[in-house]
């Protein structure tokens, strides 16, 4: 199983300066002599502390959150078969479609997808009949006013647990989506070396 993957992160080609503006730089240095301007407080008023993000984000409105969510899809073990990064709005039997895509290209053997009642309706049936010959299968809560552990259930939510103990993960830092994605697979790879590492010594 491959769990390596290409990810494109762009470049800047003019990220150094050149030796002219270098000169011209050092040609208007005052030799650390203060000036009558007051550094303490730069001019930043009306700019985000954060920066601007260039991917789009969205507003969950059942859970009151602004930002993005990570569609995962895990084997039974919890270990990670595809990720996707979407904005918050898109719901997720929506952001379903593309990640079943992604999953059927690199993983044809799959034959049954497992979730939650989030992924039920005749819109995601019709988009897992799209994508490959595989079934799905919803497993609902338990009826009773109690926490009950169901088989099955929550696999996907401790792979959830594990890659968010990794503090780059904890919180959305990333600007574009594809990073983000890229972090989700790096953490997953950290995670399963360890493990090697563990049985192999």
């Amino acid at each position: 199983m491959a769990l390596f993957f290409t990810v494109g992160l762009g470049r800047n080609d003019r990220a150094y300066a050149s030796r002219s503006l270098y000169s011209e730089a050092r040609a208007g240095w005052t030799g650390g002599k203060p000036d009558d301007g007051d550094h303490r407080q730069p001019d930043c008023e009306g700019r985000s502390k954060g920066g601007s993000t260039l991917d789009p984000s969205g507003y969950d409105a059942g859970k009151k959150t602004l930002g993005r969510k990570r569609h995962i899809l895990t084997d039974t073990l919890g270990l990670l078969l595809g990720v996707i990064v979407l904005p918050a709005d898109i719901q997720d039997r929506d952001g379903a479609a593309p990640l079943l895509r992604q999953a059927r290209r690199q993983f044809p053997f799959i034959e049954r997808i497992i979730g939650d009642a989030g992924y039920q309706g005749p819109k995601m049936a019709a988009a897992v009949q799209r994508t490959g010959p595989w079934e799905m299968q919803i497993i609902r809560r338990c009826d009773q006013h109690r926490f009950v552990v169901l088989p099955k259930r929550w696999i996907v939510e401790r792979t959830i647990g594990w890659i968010s103990h990794h503090r780059r993960l904890a919180r959305d830092f990333e600007r574009h989506v594809r990073c983000a994605a890229a972090f989700v697979r790096l953490a997953m790879i950290r995670i399963m070396m360890r493990r090697l590492a563990r049985y192999s010594g």
